[in-house]
């Protein structure tokens, strides 16, 4: 992109491909009543994300779902999202861009739901531990992955459910009480959500977060499900 003149590549038709040369001419239009001149193609480089996401889930709801957490001594980023898939080459790439998100955000943990993931499939992120726990059935969807960056943590055992997916695990932060988080995937159409199975861990310093498929006018749905209900009361 020049002064004078925008360099561009045709993408669609018959042209596709080819370089064109656009002069920025200033206009000067001669219908009106009055006189005014302009300058066409005021450009800006830009860049965009695209992240594949599913059931109807916008944005909104699910990669910036961000929370932060902060203290006099350390600010602590979580980043959530069902990812609906890494299983294959070419899901991973939602991935990608789920790590360069929460790189620009500076998010030290992300919490996945409904990974897809089996127990033959090898996975590593370069710079993350990784907490992982698949669905043991072989019908598809669940699944849950936690990438934790520059912290320390202990895994937390949790109880076997019927339905609900649940991983736990305690971030140690300096001078502060350790902060225990729980990733939660819970299936639409199932009872639930088990929650009073994590009964025993809850404390003033607990995080709870994932996809619970729980709708409820508390929290700006159109409609209620008994799933929201339950976690509404």
């Amino acid at each position: 992109m020049g002064t004078n003149v925008l360099q561009a590549r045709i993408l669609t038709g018959s042209f596709r491909g080819e370089e064109v040369l656009i002069p920025r001419i200033p206009i000067i239009p001669n219908d009106l009543p009055f006189k005014f001149r302009r300058l066409p193609f005021p450009v800006m480089v830009a860049f965009a994300m695209t992240i594949n996401k599913s059931q109807g889930q916008t944005l909104c709801k699910g990669l910036h779902s961000k929370n932060s957490l902060q203290s006099p001594n350390v600010k602590l980023n979580v980043l959530q999202c069902n990812i609906n898939g890494i299983s294959t080459s070419k899901s991973k790439v939602k991935l990608d861009e789920i790590l360069s998100l929460a790189d620009s955000k500076g998010a030290n943990i992300i919490c996945l739901q409904e990974t897809k993931l089996k127990p033959n499939h090898l996975f590593k992120v370069k710079g993350f531990k990784i907490l992982r726990k698949d669905r043991p059935s072989a019908d598809g969807g669940g699944g849950l992955l936690t990438l934790i960056k520059d912290l320390s943590f202990d895994e937390i055992d949790t109880p076997s459910t019927t339905h609900t997916e649940l991983q736990a695990f305690k971030i140690h932060l300096p001078n502060q009480r350790p902060l225990t988080i729980v990733n939660t995937y819970h299936p639409p159409q199932k009872p639930g959500p088990e929650l009073d199975l994590v009964s025993h861990l809850l404390d003033p310093n607990i995080l709870i977060l994932g996809d619970f498929n729980s709708k409820h006018q508390s929290w700006g749905c159109s409609l209620n499900n008994t799933e929201g209900s339950i976690l509404s009361t």
